[in-house]
């Protein structure tokens, strides 16, 4: 299950990254470079932050300890497992 993170980070969320690293590089070398340059950095770590937020949500969603109780308990435990995640409400470091 943790697979299936993974793929998402490789199929959807670093696709995203990689857009703004060549909008980054093309700026080129003219006026005003370096205030944008500046404005896609920002761009991109909270861009970063929202991607690695999400991957951390899938990753802790794939249900690795549900799937390994029984069937008859598997929805109670993944249930338990993500109710009321800081992970789903916030990126300032509460989930860590």
């Amino acid at each position: 299950m943790a697979c299936a993170a993974l793929y998402r980070w490789n199929a959807d969320r670093l696709p995203r990254l990689d857009e703004l690293e060549a909008v980054h590089g093309k700026l080129g070398t003219g006026p005003g470079r370096r205030w944008l340059t500046e404005q896609i950095n920002r761009s991109y770590l909270l861009v970063l932050a929202a991607e690695l937020q999400g991957y951390c949500r899938d990753l802790h969603s794939a249900g690795f300890l549900a799937n390994q109780s029984p069937a008859s308990t598997r929805s109670i435990v993944q249930r338990n497992l993500t109710r009321n995640r800081k992970l789903d409400r916030g990126t300032r470091g509460q989930f860590l």
